[in-house]
């Protein structure tokens, strides 16, 4: 293990380049509850990737692809003797907020009062799983595959809580430092007040507060109730299809994207994510769902007309 003389070098090094990744130390052994907080510190910085481990999936007959990391997420495809799977690991939030209540399919004990519940029939070609610390933080780790059985997904989504959990104990846990003016230096939730919202969407609008500022929700306490949510991704612009941003707004460009009734997006791209790797590029999004409404569109327009001046500034 280096130093911290020589990591402290490396990182301000590296720092000019842009994201960078440090990595922690191994946890003691069986010695007392794991906590979330005390595994991943800066939970807004976590590499979700640095927790992925393909060789639990291997050991399933399963191949996997390069790991893709992202502000909230890791993504990894996956082949199965079944056919293709989407991997992902990330979403670290309070338990409280993040699981489905009522859903649990299983609960499985793991030494150190970590746990795994089990969510294989919230919704068809899907397998979710959270492991859960003894601080009440908990890790989302899911498997999606279209016409894909139960039991394939919760294989892997199992077989990836496997790697992960031995990522964390032997001290693989990695963390990512953002480039200045990054949305990953800009807490989501402070782009908009709740009054503000609420007077575009027309009713109430109250903040969650999730753990990590890479997304933000107002509203959405119940199914059916109106609902906003901000949030930060990564896109490869050489990925086929990737699309145009040929509309302006808020003096950024912007593309607006009707996903269904009530439903619609507004996104807009920032920065590289790296200096060294000018095709991953951040994105901003915006989310309104207003049930009952055919079109959400100008509502998600005029809550990006307000959220994008508050934006980090980009190069010109």
């Amino acid at each position: 293990m280096p130093t911290r003389l020589v990591v402290v070098l490396l990182a301000a090094l590296l720092l000019l380049a842009g994201c960078i990744r440090v990595q922690g130390t191994p946890m003691p052994g069986e010695a007392g509850p794991l906590r979330g907080r005390a595994v991943f510190g800066d939970l807004n910085t976590v590499d979700y990737c640095s927790l992925f481990q393909p060789a639990p999936l291997r050991a399933i007959n399963a191949r996997t692809g390069p790991a893709e990391s992202s502000f909230l997420t890791c993504t990894v495809d996956v082949a199965t003797a079944s056919g293709p799977v989407v991997l992902t690991i990330g979403y670290l939030d309070d338990a409280e907020h993040s699981q489905f209540a009522g859903n649990v399919n299983e609960v499985r004990a793991l030494p150190r009062e970590l746990s795994v519940r089990s969510y294989d029939t919230y919704e068809p070609g899907w397998c979710f799983k959270y492991l859960l610390f003894s601080d009440g933080v908990n890790l989302e780790v899911a498997a999606r595959g279209e016409g894909q059985a139960r039991e394939t997904l919760c294989l892997v989504a199992g077989a990836a809580v496997d790697g992960v959990r031995q990522n964390i104990v032997t001290g693989k846990v990695e963390w990512l430092t953002f480039r200045q003016n990054s949305l990953g230096r800009t807490d989501a939730c402070s782009l908009a007040r709740a009054d503000e919202v609420a007077a575009i969407v027309g009713a109430a609008a109250a903040p969650w507060q999730p753990l990590i500022g890479h997304w933000c929700q107002w509203g959405g306490a119940q199914a059916d109730a109106p609902s906003v949510k901000i949030e930060y991704a990564l896109h490869d612009v050489r990925t086929p299809g990737s699309p145009a941003y040929d509309d302006a707004i808020g003096g950024r460009q912007a593309r607006v994207v009707p996903l269904a009734a009530g439903y619609c997006a507004v996104e807009s791209p920032h920065i590289a994510f790296t200096e060294n790797d000018p095709y991953a590029i951040e994105i901003i999004s915006v989310y309104a769902y207003l049930p009952g409404v055919p079109d959400a569109c100008p509502v998600a327009r005029r809550l990006a007309e307000l959220i994008w001046p508050r934006l980090p500034p980009t190069p010109r």
